[in-house]
Order: C-alpha cells, then structure tokens, then sequence
C-alpha cells in the first residue's frame, strides 16, 4: 500500500503483514500524527514523516528507505531499518524503544528529553548526540566493533557493557 499527503492528527496502523509505503513531502504532517507499527513494513522516504510524528513499534519495521526525522521513538519490539541512512529523533516527546535498530546508518538525538534504547542494536554508523540524554540500557554495537560517538550539547548515558569495545 501507498499513502501520501496524510493530514495533520493522522494516526497510520500497520497491522500484521503487507508493506505501507509513505511518499510525499507532506506525509502524516502536523503535530498530533502517530504511526504505530504493529507488524508488517512502514517504508519512509526522506520528508515522508513530520519531523513531530511519533512513532510506536509493537512488532513489524520502520524501514528508513532515505534519512529521515522524527519527533520520538517507542515501544515493545518490532525492528528499525536503517540501511546506510540516518534518523534522527528531535525528541520533544522522548521515549523508550525496546526493539532492535540496525544498518549501517547512524542515529541522531537532536532534542531536549531522553531517548532510552534498552535492546541490542547492532547499526554500526555515527551515533549522534546534539542534544538531551541517550541512555542505552541496552546496547549499541558488538564485541569486536568499533562504534563512532560524537557528543556535542547533550549527554550520553552506558550502562554495564553497553557500549562495544574492540575485541
């Protein structure tokens, strides 16, 4: 499926199965849009996600198909998609993601609150903290891999072995 031009207070669902491809510069815009993944592939090209969207993955992907930004990121599961590209979380709502982020991209906190990654996530680009607090209960990276972390006006908080060490 296909959407594009979504409207300001759109909430999109995407239930088991199937691939939602959003397209359009406009795509779920205005400050009340949701996107809640709950199985399936949501595939977001470029301006296709307000830079105010929420997103909430319960199980299924977020697919990054060209960097992208967001307001947050949450829930239980689910995966995100970053191939070689960069998402980046303004974070004016913080959140929460217990799923797994992976690729070669990188991850952006460029907001004011906290983003908690409680998962082993294994993307291995540019991880990016400009601004609020990245905690990482989880994990970012796998032993044996170097991870590159620039950390100009917000803070970076590790827990345990959360960051990879070379081996």
């Amino acid at each position: 499926e296909t959407a594009s031009n979504l409207t300001a207070g759109t909430r999109l669902t995407a239930g088991a199965g199937g691939t939602w491809a959003l397209t359009g510069a406009s795509g779920c815009t205005g400050q009340a849009s949701d996107v809640q993944i709950r199985g399936g592939t949501v595939k977001a090209h470029g301006t296709s996600l307000a830079d105010t969207a929420k997103v909430n993955i319960s199980s299924g992907d977020l697919t990054v198909a060209s960097s992208e930004t967001i307001a947050s990121l949450a829930g239980a599961g689910g995966t995100v998609t970053l191939g070689a590209n960069t998402l980046t979380l303004a974070n004016a709502n913080g959140g929460t993601y217990a799923g797994v982020i992976g690729g070669t991209g990188g991850l952006t906190l460029s907001g004011g609150t906290t983003e908690t990654l409680s998962n082993t996530n294994t993307y291995t680009g540019l991880t990016t903290v400009s601004g609020g607090i990245l905690d990482v209960t989880g994990s970012i990276g796998s032993t044996g891999q170097a991870i590159d972390v620039q950390i100009s006006g917000g803070t970076l908080t590790a827990h345990g072995t959360s960051l990879a060490a070379p081996a």
